[in-house]
């Protein structure tokens, strides 16, 4: 059988000379040389066909993926409440157009830093922090709380992100500025408490006329005269 592979081919002239002739004793180890050779180059060709697949499909997935974040990204940025991601150690994972805009930072420097520090610039988790709540009962907790450096009130609602076994890993945190809300609340309160104490001094004035009306009433008969209120 005839040689056919090129690389082999090239072989046997530097080693026989050109127009070389294969020794018999030597016709069927080059025969299975040959056969290797070309068992290798089909091999490798279905092997750079496989990889070139397998290229093509990684960068359409790859593209598909990135044009799913950016229009999560969009829908993320649309919201106007504030949306962040964080992590089991309250680090910022993510955030939204609307948090960089209410903190009056750039992305870079909110990402990788605790919730606590940029919303109430302390250095642990305050007691009333409803993530605290979440590690524990592993459910949806939410909170109203006031921000003194602004002087506003916000509610917040905490939603976790559970592992396969269940475990908190991190979770989402959605705030929404209340202040307007919270303050007609607090201005009806005001109201009902001034109702409240003007009622109870009306009830009292009430009771001391009833009262007058009887001393009157009673001086009255002592005088001999009648009554001039009703009983």
């Amino acid at each position: 059988m005839p040689v056919t592979h090129t690389l082999l081919k090239r072989q046997l002239r530097k080693i026989f000379g050109e127009g070389y002739e294969i020794p018999e004793p030597m016709r069927p180890l080059i025969d299975a040389v040959d056969e290797a050779y070309q068992s290798f180059d089909a091999d490798r060709l279905l092997l750079e066909r496989s990889l070139d697949l397998t290229s093509r499909e990684m960068s359409e997935q790859k593209e598909s993926l990135r044009r799913l974040a950016d229009e999560w990204q969009t829908t993320f940025d649309s919201d106007n409440d504030l949306i962040l991601v964080i992590s089991h150690d309250q680090r910022v994972i993510r955030i939204n157009r609307a948090t960089c805009a209410f903190l009056e930072k750039p992305a870079e420097e909110i990402i990788g830093k605790h919730c606590w520090e940029l919303f109430h610039g302390t250095k642990a988790p305050p007691d009333f922090c409803p993530y605290r709540r979440v590690l524990e009962s592993k459910q949806r907790e939410s909170a109203e709380l006031h921000l003194k450096e602004k002087n506003i009130w916000i509610s917040v609602v905490v939603d976790p992100i559970l592992d396969e076994q269940d475990d908190v890993v991190g979770a989402v945190q959605i705030s929404r500025d209340v202040t307007e809300r919270k303050r007609t609340e607090q201005d009806l309160e005001a109201k009902m408490k001034q109702l409240a104490k003007l009622n109870e001094i009306m009830l009292t004035r009430e009771i001391r006329v009833v009262e007058m009306k009887e001393e009157v009433n009673t001086l009255l008969k002592e005088l001999g005269r009648k009554p001039k209120y009703a009983g």
